[in-house]
């Protein structure tokens, strides 16, 4: 009989997403900019990100990174 639910590992996986997904809601929006244009410190990408605290100013102490957005000189 065929089951409406994927396999163990497939939700597995789903979940992973969905939560690296929601993790990335929480991303300083100069952060997220920073990684468009590609100005992040070598090996700092996606997944990284989704392990960042949920503070700003710690998400920027944890990857090296000043909080001046390129749009805003005096911030």
């Amino acid at each position: 009989m065929w089951s409406s639910h994927p396999p163990s590992p497939c939700r597995s996986r789903i979940k992973r997403s969905v939560h690296m997904l929601i993790s990335l809601a929480f991303v300083a929006p100069d952060i997220i900019e920073a990684l468009i244009a590609g100005r992040l410190p070598r090996g700092i990408g996606i997944t990284r990100l989704a392990d960042v605290p949920p503070s700003w100013a710690k998400q920027r102490k944890l990857l090296g990174i000043s909080n001046r957005s390129p749009r805003d000189p005096n911030a």
